[in-house]
């Protein structure tokens, strides 16, 4: 079978010769990846707004309390989730849940500029193929220390261990490629990404990728990772306590004994 046409040496893109990076509010008309945290309270319906849980009171304050004079349970069940009191646990659930969401907001840049860069360099080999993000900061379940799971689609007609092997070779020497792993015999073969980007003190920090493949027509039925994306998202507009409940499952099991499968 005739190899994949991927160029044997791709050309060196401005950001690769040399030339100053792009900034951090880069935005080209060519990027086909954009990195959306899906945090709760966008785009929302009203019935759905209202089921969330209420954000923790102000230190000092006490939680709100529910009095059958302020309202009837029976007549308004809805105002009961807001206005039912709430165990000690609940806020410091809240309160845990707002401080990763803060953590995840201040790194939003850095991770949207690693994945323009990514989606760059793979742009410069295969001008036709995209980067579509899909896991938890599709779906907004993310932490701090979540990396950024990504599905090469468009690519040229090849298995997904050839073109992940072609973009290892891609992507070796870069500069702002600090460690590539490939794993081509993985029950879903990936690619695993170190990026290097400017942080706003001046330091570089790190970003995370996994890279996989969506050799398929249809993205929904060939990858399972971005079939999965829609349904998640419905589930946690139907179960608002699903959220908070998933992110602190996620920190309690990252520093657990055992392996576990981040989402």
């Amino acid at each position: 079978a005739a190899p994949p046409p991927w160029p044997a040496s791709p050309p060196a893109s401005p950001t690769h010769a040399g030339a100053a990076p792009p900034s951090p509010a880069f935005a080209s008309p060519h990027t086909h990846a954009s990195l959306v945290c899906a945090m709760p309270g966008a785009d929302e319906p009203p019935s759905v707004a209202r089921r969330r849980l209420p954000l923790a009171p102000a230190p000092g304050l006490a939680a709100p309390t529910f009095s059958g004079s302020e309202s009837d349970p029976a007549a308004d069940s809805d105002s009961l989730a807001v206005l039912a009191p709430h165990s000690p646990l609940h806020w410091e659930v809240r309160r845990f849940v707002d401080a990763n969401d803060e953590l995840v907001r201040r790194q939003a840049q850095l991770r949207q500029y690693a994945l323009d860069m990514l989606a760059h360099d793979v742009r410069s080999a295969w001008p036709c193929a995209q980067l579509r993000v899909y896991g938890s900061l599709a779906t907004g379940l993310c932490s701090p220390s979540s990396d950024i799971d990504v599905a090469l689609v468009n690519a040229p007609p090849a298995s997904a261990p050839q073109l992940l092997l072609a973009l290892h070779a891609l992507l070796q020497g870069r500069p702002h490629v600090a460690h590539a792993q490939l794993l081509p015999h993985a029950q879903v073969p990936i690619l695993k990404l170190k990026i290097l980007v400017p942080a706003a003190d001046g330091h570089l920090a790190l970003v995370d990728f996994d890279v996989s493949v969506c050799a398929g027509v249809s993205m929904d039925e060939s990858h399972q990772g971005l079939a999965s994306v829609a349904p998640v998202r419905a589930a946690l507009r139907e179960l608002p306590a699903l959220r908070p409940l998933t992110i602190v499952l996620k920190h309690y099991l990252a520093g657990a004994p055992y392996a576990y499968s981040r989402a």
